[in-house]
């Protein structure tokens, strides 16, 4: 069983998916010192960047997800998930040239334009920033093969470990393609999660360990993380405790083996992840 990729845009969007020319409800939020930075809302299958258009200006994820696509060798397409604080485009704004790689909103988000001069700028003031803005860039438009330092992550698995996890995903486990994988609680027996956004429901009784919706597998610029979608009692990765009283609602997968548990230390619903070294 393997989890789907993100829904495709709809094409119908008019000029905002032509064009990343601002559209017309963009904010210019002032940034201390008094540069001024383009603001963009934009909803799930907006198109911020297109492949083949010419690139006039990077964008920064404020806030939310966004969807990278690009052509890999061989015609092998390759799909990443840019978090707050990553520039996507920022490459081809350098080079002069035209993007070779489509950007599209997953779920609500906000972005920043930066223009060619704002975007030296940023590279020029912190070089911690350009790390971070080129290295995950690199790794999310080409392979492993063609960059030292930088590879697109591979493909993960997921096993139930005992109990229900077990019996419900089967000793071959889920095969995670996609960008984002939800775990939570069925509400019914013909509950599927579909219209929640759940990719897998377990069955579950009070009191209840499992929420409606509990944690996801995630796909980002650098790598494979867990995130806590807000459950009661938390998720336990590799030990550490994310969401519920914590702050951090993420934690990384390391290449490998993980392991994940499912509300409190004593929950039965525990899993493994395995994550290509």
């Amino acid at each position: 069983m393997t989890a789907s990729t993100v829904p495709p845009h709809d094409m119908s969007g008019g000029t905002n998916c032509e064009s990343s020319a601002p559209p017309r409800d963009s904010v210019r939020a002032r940034q201390p010192g008094g540069t001024g930075m383009l603001r963009r809302s934009v909803t799930h299958g907006e198109v911020i960047i297109r492949s083949g258009q010419r690139a006039e200006a990077a964008w920064r994820v404020a806030r939310g997800h966004v969807v990278v696509r690009s052509d890999g060798p061989a015609g092998k397409a390759s799909e990443t998930l840019a978090d707050a604080g990553d520039v996507i485009g920022a490459v081809a704004v350098l080079d002069g040239a035209h993007y070779d790689q489509t950007a599209e909103a997953h779920g609500e988000a906000v972005v920043e334009m930066l223009p060619r001069e704002e975007l030296v700028r940023l590279l020029t003031a912190s070089p911690d920033t350009a790390g971070r803005m080129l290295g995950g860039l690199f790794s999310a438009v080409v392979s492993g093969d063609d960059v030292p330092d930088g590879r697109v992550p591979d493909g993960a698995r997921l096993y139930g470990l005992e109990g229900t996890a077990a019996a419900s995903i089967g000793a071959d486990g889920i095969g995670i393609d996609g960008l984002s994988f939800v775990v939570g609680r069925k509400e019914s027996v013909d509950d599927s999660g579909a219209a929640r956004g759940v990719d897998l429901t377990l069955p579950d009784m009070r009191p209840y360990q499992l929420s409606r919706r509990h944690f996801a597998i995630e796909r980002n610029l650098r790598g494979w993380l867990v995130r806590d979608c807000g459950s009661y009692h938390g998720t336990y990765v590799n030990g550490l405790l994310t969401g519920a009283s914590k702050p951090s609602c993420t934690a990384p997968l390391l290449p490998g083996e993980n392991e994940i548990v499912a509300g409190t230390p004593g929950s039965a619903f525990r899993f493994r992840v395995a994550v290509a070294g």
